[in-house]
């Protein structure tokens, strides 16, 4: 019989049995012996795992966490909240994670390629300075192990205030470990990730430690 003659075959039926059950004894799936169907019920508040009979090792006090975070390729934009404070702001790409230290919650996380701006692009340096591109807050020792920002685009009106603690600055962070090449606003100024509290200090930007290896590696070159 050829290969193709045995896929065309029908399969041989077969069927498998479950009912409820609380034996604990070994099944087979069959009718004299079906599997145990019966829901799994959570241990009751309080109780421990050495001593609770409905105790669910595996699926109970497991730590949340994500291996790999991904936000790319997107035009992302706010709403125009017209506000005189930082409260009740607009951001574009926010977490605020942590509290299980020394475990992070993101193992890594990658931003890049994103455009964020106000709605319709529109501009109010009085009122829409309060919008932020990203909030990355964690915990200490319990945030993001490894995050990169690249060639993101945050078109918002306090791209040019980054260093005044009374403005959010577009990107801050906060107890989360962060590098950041290449972020800019649309008149292409590098936009710093900002740390939350006393705005300093800034996430490592790998764009200004290369421009410091050239310069450095240019000026080695003219003394030999």
């Amino acid at each position: 019989m050829s290969l193709t003659e045995a896929l065309l075959l029908d399969l041989e039926p077969f069927e498998l049995w479950a009912a409820l059950r609380s034996d604990g004894r070994a099944s087979s799936g069959t009718a004299e012996e079906p599997y145990d169907g019966s829901p799994i019920k959570p241990a009751p508040l309080g109780a421990d795992s050495s001593s609770a009979a409905d105790f669910a090792p595996g699926y109970w006090g497991r730590i949340w966490d994500v291996g790999w975070w991904l936000i790319e390729g997107n035009i992302i934009e706010l709403s125009n909240r017209k506000l005189n404070t930082d409260f009740n702001r607009a951001v574009g790409v926010v977490n605020y994670i942590g509290g299980f230290p020394p475990q992070d919650i993101i193992r890594q996380a990658v931003i890049r390629d994103n455009v964020i701006r106000q709605f319709q692009n529109r501009s109010d340096p009085a009122t829409l300075i309060y919008s932020h591109a990203m909030e990355l807050f964690g915990w200490p020792l319990s945030g993001i192990g490894a995050g990169l920002l690249q060639r993101n685009v945050a078109t918002l009106d306090n791209v040019s205030n980054v260093s005044l603690s009374a403005v959010p600055a577009p990107i801050e962070y906060l107890d989360v470990n962060l590098s950041t090449f290449d972020n800019r606003s649309a008149a292409a100024l590098l936009i710093p990730a900002v740390r939350r509290v006393v705005f300093n200090p800034t996430a490592a930007e790998l764009i200004s430690q290369i421009t410091a290896g050239i310069d450095d590696a240019q000026a080695s070159a003219f003394l030999f």
